[in-house]
This record gives structure tokens, sequence and C-alpha cells, in this order.
């Protein structure tokens, strides 16, 4: 009688859970995607992923790590290599870091390269964001921002392709730098900001680095189930009214995306940051 009487306290919860997030989000969108898994269309690829281990970068390490590629991440926090069973992964290994450790950068990447004898491909997804909006953004909130979401992708990028042209390969070493949606509308604050730099990044270091084997590209997700959108991720209610297709993009589907502009299917795409927002950008 009691499990009885605690099922049906659970049912009645998530019933109204339900109702409330309609309220709250003006309507109910659940989604189920439709997975492309073709097996190994990034074997033999080494990938390094930094902030691989939640959101975006977790579904994109899953994605990878399925599709045949050895996979290394860089994050601040180890606890979920364990939680997701990565730590039981053969091709996948963590490195913890800080990427605003900037000086250190050339020996952790030389550390990295040696754990499966090179890397060919460098995902700059880790980002961070704050709520300062234009006119009451402190200097410390600028700091914040920036040193990751900016500073960090430069430092790494730069690191990264040093290396490369050292050590020159018929085949082609790629980047691929996830931007946001708000690289792609004005902006007043930092976390948007930061997104602009990323994607005039992407396009200047592609027409610099094409001529040596290296293709460029980037991905501006728009609103995505990740932490950075509470709202979001207390129900499995993805509606959002001001999203065109009438709901927020799941991780997976970034993942997805993700696969294909690393794999060598991709190769004639170069200096891209392909908008993924579920036509919110759209007038």
């Amino acid at each position: 009688m009691t499990k009885l009487i605690s099922k049906m306290q659970k049912v009645i919860r998530v019933f109204f859970g339900t109702l409330i997030s309609i309220y709250k989000q003006g309507g109910l969108t659940y989604e189920k995607i439709s997975i492309l898994e073709q097996g190994k269309t990034l074997d033999s690829k080494v990938v390094l992923i930094t902030g691989g281990l939640t959101g975006i970068g977790l579904a994109m390490t899953k994605k990878f790590l399925h599709e045949g590629a050895s996979v290394i991440v860089i994050s601040r926090n180890e606890i979920p290599v364990r939680e997701n069973g990565l730590d039981k992964q053969p091709k996948f290994r963590f490195r913890k870091f800080n990427l605003t450790s900037f000086s250190d950068m050339p020996v952790v990447i030389n550390e990295l390269t040696n754990y499966f004898g090179r890397i060919d491909v460098l995902v700059n997804n880790a980002g961070v964001i704050n709520g300062s909006m234009f006119p009451n953004v402190s200097e410390e909130d600028w700091d914040l921002v920036y040193e990751t979401n900016s500073k960090a992708v430069f430092f790494l990028t730069q690191t990264i392709i040093k290396s490369w042209l050292k050590q020159p390969s018929a085949n082609p070493k790629k980047i691929l730098n996830i931007s946001s949606q708000g690289a792609f509308v004005g902006a007043t604050y930092p976390y948007r900001m930061s997104k602009w730099d990323i994607r005039g990044f992407t396009q200047g270091l592609a027409a610099k680095y094409i001529e040596k084997g290296i293709i460029i590209n980037g991905i501006a997700p728009g609103i995505v189930r990740t932490s950075m959108q509470p709202k979001y991720t207390k129900s499995n209610n993805i509606y959002c009214k001001d999203v065109k297709i009438r709901r927020i993009c799941l991780p997976e589907e970034v993942a997805e995306l993700a696969r294909f502009m690393i794999s060598d299917l991709s190769n004639f795409i170069v200096g891209e940051t392909i908008l993924m927002d579920g036509g919110y950008s759209l007038k």
C-alpha cells in the first residue's frame, strides 16, 4: 500500500509539474530526435574537446566516441567522467586543466598529443556566461567571460596550430569553434560579444590556414537545453514561443552537426559558422 501511495504521489507531482511548465513556457513540446548512427565516420580521428563533460560538450564527446574517434577532454571538473562512464571507454582520455592558465598551454598540449600520438581536431567548446547586461557590466564581469570565451580560445588555437605547422600532415587538420546565435545579431553584453569574436576569428583563421591543410569552421547554436538555460532543464517540456520552430534545441542535435563538420564528409566547407537556431534569427 505504501509503495502504491508513493507511486501515485510521483505521478501527481509529474502531472502538476507539467502543468506548471506549460503555464510558464506558454505551451508544450516534446521531441524525439532521430540519431544517425553511421558507425565509424570518425575512425582514426583524435579529437580534443574543451568543456566536453557537460551539455553540448558531453553530447559531442559521446557522439565522437560512438563514431570511432579517440577523444581527449579538457575540463576543470572531472566528476562527470565517472558519472557518465567515460572512464571505461578505452579511446577516452581526460586532463583536468584551467583554460585560463595560458602560459601552461604549450606543455599541456604536448602532453595531450602523447596520449594518442597526435591531435587531428580541436573543438573549442568551453564557455561561461553571467547575467551582467549593459549598462551595468563591471570589469570583473567582462574579464570572467572573456578570459574563457575569447582569450582562451585564441591562445589554445594558436598553440595547436603552431604544433601542427611543425609536423605537416597529408590529412587535413580541423578546428570547430562553438559560437552562438548571438554572433548573428547585435551585441551589448560580454557573452554575446565574445561569441562575435569567435565567429570573426573562425573566418579569419580559415582564410589564413586553409592552404596549410587546416580547415576551420564553427557552429552557432540558438537556445539549447543545457545548464545555461535552467528554465528548460526542470522538465521535459522544450516548448519555446520565441523560436519559430516553437521549441529549443537538444545537445544531441548540435553533436550530430559537429560530427559531420569534423569528419571528412565536410572538407569542402571552409570558414563558415553554421547557424542552428530553429529560425530564431528570421525576421
